[in-house]
């Protein structure tokens, strides 16, 4: 005779409802208990729960489920042994996981460490200085290839660097990828590896040490770009990698040297601009040029305006005085109503030499035609005189041309 119901399963337990029954263990449980996996919530249900198995999934994995009621929930791993009270490991939660030493992948290859605080991914043999490594700047010194230290103060060892072949005060080190680093102060980018680098461009605070602030190098064609912003006077320079060949910009200058001489130098301070062929030297001011330390005489010239009278009639000329002299121009023109007159005397103010050069064509408007005119001077008169018997009748454009030495 049987005394299970029919349709029954004796369950073994103990007093606080720990059960074994179909795959499933529970600990510390309440009320209602879990006798399969759940697929809902559920509700005020509280313990631990270990599966083999979730229904359906076919896999015999050992599921852990934490039942918390209307808490949180999660769980907690810990440790004890003969010497040492229960230390906790870890945390699982909705939250995430929270490791209190160290987390660690692929045979150490990835892991996160606590003290010191650090993310490292180094290859499968666990070679140090090929690892990618982030810290919380408390970790100084770093050389490995491809690492990323990322600091919690201005003078920690900061940096990003690809390669690993990190740079000295500044200095580039051929086969630098990409560095940054707080103890230098440096941004480095290159386009080649080890023994193959073309080019580096490296970025620096102009305030730190004898920062530049930005340098360019290509290293295929020898060129040099520098630009440097230091006591208050930024400058840019391209020049040759040595730097012995360069043109240089600031503020009040710019300078092109050819390894030996200034060839051209323009200053806006002074101002000047001179060049030097390493033979002669000119040098040309705001009032005067100088040949090999020889000033070219003269003045600047400037236009002006020349009056003269024909018959007691007032008239004016446009002008160049150039150094005494005075340069009649296509602008040096005048219009008088002609009446048939076979020629006109233009008295001046102004004493003309014999050395004076003066030509001189006048327009009549009712031709529409260009005429000759002969020209005589004296010391204070030019004399337009008709090349046929009588000026055109009516209006007539006068243009002058040539110099008047006085």
């Amino acid at each position: 005779m049987s005394f299970i119901p029919p349709n029954s399963r004796l369950q073994l337990s103990d007093t606080s409802g720990n059960i074994n029954n179909k795959g499933v263990v529970g600990s510390n449980t309440t009320a209602p208990y879990l006798s399969t996996f759940p697929t809902t919530n559920t509700g005020t249900s509280q313990g631990t729960y270990l599966h083999l198995g979730v229904d359906g999934q076919n896999n015999l994995r050992t599921d852990f489920l934490n039942a918390s009621g209307t808490s949180t929930g999660g769980f907690n791993f810990w440790t004890s042994n003969s010497t040492q009270s229960p230390q906790e490991l870890a945390q699982i939660s909705t939250d995430g996981i929270l490791v209190d030493t160290q987390f660690k992948a692929d045979n150490g290859a990835c892991y996160i460490q606590t003290t010191p605080r650090q993310l490292k991914l180094m290859d499968t043999t666990g070679i140090t200085d090929q690892e990618i490594r982030i810290t919380d700047g408390t970790t100084t010194n770093i050389q490995t290839k491809g690492n990323i230290a990322l600091s919690d103060g201005f003078y920690y060892n900061t940096n990003i660097d690809f390669t690993g072949f990190q740079s000295a005060q500044g200095d580039p080190v051929i086969g630098a990828l990409g560095v940054m680093r707080a103890d230098t102060h440096n941004i480095l980018i290159s386009d080649g590896d080890e023994g193959d680098i073309r080019s580096l461009s490296r970025i620096q605070p102009p305030t730190f040490l004898a920062g530049k602030g930005l340098e360019v190098f290509n290293f295929a064609t020898g060129g040099k770009i520098t630009g440097v912003a230091q006591s208050n006077n930024a400058s840019l320079s391209c020049s040759t990698i040595d730097e012995t060949i360069y043109g240089k910009l600031d503020k009040t200058s710019l300078v092109f040297n050819d390894g030996t001489i200034n060839r051209a130098s323009l200053n806006s301070a002074t101002p000047t601009l001179t060049l030097n062929d390493g033979t002669n030297t000119s040098v040309l001011s705001t009032t005067q040029l100088l040949f090999n330390g020889v000033p070219v005489s003269g003045s600047p010239a400037s236009a002006s305006v020349l009056n003269f009278n024909i018959d007691g009639d007032p008239h004016s000329i446009i002008v160049v005085n150039i150094d005494g002299a005075t340069q009649l121009t296509t602008y040096s023109n005048f219009v008088i109503s002609s009446g048939g007159e076979d020629q006109y005397v233009l008295n001046f103010p102004i004493n003309i030499t014999n050395s004076s050069q003066i030509t001189a064509t006048y327009y009549s408007q009712s031709q529409k035609m260009f005429h000759s005119v002969d020209v005589f001077y004296t010391s204070s008169t030019i004399t337009l005189q008709a090349q046929t018997t009588r000026f055109v009748v009516g209006l007539n454009t006068f243009y002058l041309s040539g110099i008047i030495f006085s």
